[in-house]
């Protein structure tokens, strides 16, 4: 079985691909199936690290899509049931968090939250609007921005604690969007810890068509193997109660070079032997990334100085193989920005 993406011609407006984990997809996959099957809106953009130097926010293609925030802003990372685990939180007024897109057009901007506090928000320096987050629901609509062309969104805390998740952005054009749900850290036993009812709520906002999961590195450091096979089949059924019908690609990552314990004695193919077994029950697709990165023995030049993070090429082929696994074989597209 492979994971199901509509054909160019047929693409529904807004069908959306999530992929979750504490890897993401690269910009040059975004970009290639967004030119295949068309551009429905940015997607998801986290608001977690807004203060952070090296970070840009967490959307799948950060130069179109990003943040940046100031003063005492403070991350909760993989443990709240919001879409990506992660949120921002400040109980300082006038504490900022500016969200940029760089492409148009715009049919909708919703705000992801956890309840409580209230704050002001405002679309390419204009006016202020106040909106109260004490409310339930965990995702709000925001309004009044440019239908067409570029903004840059400000959020202010008013009054009270904030906390947010993030927000997506939509337009009306028929394609994809792609949400960038990596959670930097996370393993298959955070994603499937949190409250599931809150969770699937705010995932079912995010109308779901396909979903991508990506684990292994994190998981082998922190949990055994039979505790990530049976943390990725509640993660699984968690996700089918909030997206009846969304197709699910279970990815697993290459072996790492990492010789740090208990790595060496819960080699990561005892994850992928889980991940394929949970494939097989549920009629689901794996994606092994370990024959694109050679064998478990010797030398791994597709890693980077951390030991356990693709490089650069290794970004690459990654990109490449979920391309041609996704049906995309084509020969202007495959090839990564």
């Amino acid at each position: 079985m492979c994971v199901r993406i509509p054909d160019a011609h047929h693409v529904s407006p807004g069908s959306a691909i999530r992929a979750l984990g504490p890897s993401s997809p690269q910009p040059g996959l975004t970009a290639a199936l967004q030119r295949l099957y068309g551009d429905a809106g940015g997607g998801w953009c986290g608001l977690s690290y807004t203060t952070s130097s090296d970070r840009r926010g967490g959307s799948a293609n950060p130069d179109r899509l990003f943040q940046s925030g100031t003063d005492d802003w403070s991350t909760s990372k993989n443990d709240h049931p919001v879409v990506d685990l992660c949120t921002s939180v400040s109980g300082t007024p006038g504490d900022i968090i500016h969200v940029t897109n760089t492409s148009g057009p715009t049919s909708d901007v919703r705000l992801h939250y956890v309840p409580g506090g209230s704050i002001d928000y405002r679309w390419n320096e204009g006016s202020w609007r106040r909106l109260d987050l004490f409310v339930a629901g965990h995702v709000m609509e925001l309004t009044g921005f440019p239908s067409v062309g570029a903004w840059m969104l400000d959020i202010k805390v008013a009054s009270g604690v904030v906390e947010l998740a993030g927000i997506e952005h939509r337009n009306d054009n028929p394609g994809i969007r792609i949400h960038n749900l990596g959670a930097e850290g996370s393993t298959a036993l955070d994603w499937s810890s949190v409250d599931a009812a809150t969770w699937q709520a705010c995932i079912a906002a995010l109308d779901l068509h396909t979903a991508l999961t990506f684990f292994g590195t994190n998981d082998q450091k922190r949990i055994t193997p039979q505790e990530y096979g049976s943390s990725l089949a509640r993660l699984e059924h968690s996700l089918r109660a909030a997206a009846p019908h969304v197709d699910i690609a279970l990815g697993t990552s290459p072996e790492s070079d990492d010789l740090t314990e208990p790595r060496p004695g819960r080699p990561m193919r005892l994850y992928m032997a889980e991940t394929r077994q949970l494939a097989i029950d549920q009629a689901l697709c794996h994606i092994d990334c370990q024959p694109a990165f050679g064998d478990y023995s010797g030398l791994r030049p597709l890693l980077d100085d951390s030991l356990i993070h693709p490089s650069v090429a290794g970004m690459h082929v990654i990109e490449s193989l979920y391309l041609r696994v996704l049906g995309t074989v084509n020969d202007q597209a495959v090839a990564p920005a």
